[in-house]
């Protein structure tokens, strides 16, 4: 199971015409999605 990812771009909203991983409504990478999700969790575990 791999998510494709931008190199340059993984923090951001992806942009279509440089880096087309599957993309939910939003427009966002999830990549970008899990990453801050799982900094929420650590985040809310952690303090």
């Amino acid at each position: 199971m791999s998510i494709a990812l931008c190199p340059y771009n993984s923090f951001r909203p992806c942009d279509t015409t440089q880096c087309k991983p599957a993309q939910d409504a939003g427009g966002v990478c999830p990549t970008t999605k899990m990453i801050e999700l799982l900094a929420e969790i650590s985040g809310k575990t952690g303090a």
